[in-house]
């Protein structure tokens, strides 16, 4: 009978061991899946860790993970091509600057010479000037509205890729907010779309 005993504790330790084993195999395993899944994600920018009073959040933006390198470009051309479609439509169907600028300046020139002194010469620039300006403000946030956010999410997507220098986004964002500069911009960026 002792043999028995004898036999069977030594299959209930070695059982004990196997379990503890196959345990700590899995513990391993899944532990190196989490580390390579919290480097694949921080890798590709999707990942983002809280820290607050009561503990740590973990964030995963998983439309970061599961798109593939040339779903996400192709997507990124799609976005900036329309984009680019969008400013160009904006751009027709809205008056010339340049025209309605000059039309404004020679009604002022021809207001000046008619003007009597100095001072109301003087008066009349300074309301042009006015107008000018105000005109510009209205300009620089109605296409900030309109196209700011895109052009941003755009410019930084292609600085990630390496395809736009950081130190061109902001002269591409002022451009984008300009009546007169912001047909250049589209080219630009229509010029990046393609060289996906």
């Amino acid at each position: 009978m002792s043999k028995h005993l004898y036999t069977l504790g030594w299959a209930l330790l070695g059982w004990v061991f196997g379990v503890l084993a196959v345990a700590m195999a899995w513990y391993f395993a899944v532990g190196a899946a989490v580390c390579f899944f919290l480097g694949y994600a921080s890798e590709r920018g999707a990942l983002q860790i809280d820290h607050g009073l009561d503990g740590m959040v973990i964030r995963v933006r998983m439309s970061r993970l599961w798109f593939s390198g040339r779903a996400r470009r192709k997507q990124l051309k799609r976005d900036t091509l329309a984009l680019v479609t969008d400013i160009h439509t904006f751009v027709r169907d809205r008056p010339s600057p340049i025209a309605e600028t000059m039309g404004q300046h020679f009604a002022v020139a021809n207001e000046m010479q008619q003007a009597s002194d100095e001072a109301t010469k003087q008066a009349i620039w300074g309301r042009y000037t006015e107008s000018l300006a105000a005109q510009s403000d209205r300009d620089r946030q109605e296409l900030g509205q309109r196209f700011a956010g895109r052009v941003k999410y755009v410019t930084d997507a292609y600085v990630e890729r390496g395809l736009l220098p950081p130190e061109k986004v902001p002269q591409l964002l002022w451009h984008c907010q300009s009546t007169y500069w912001i047909s250049g911009a589209a080219s630009d960026l229509e010029a990046l779309a393609l060289r996906l």
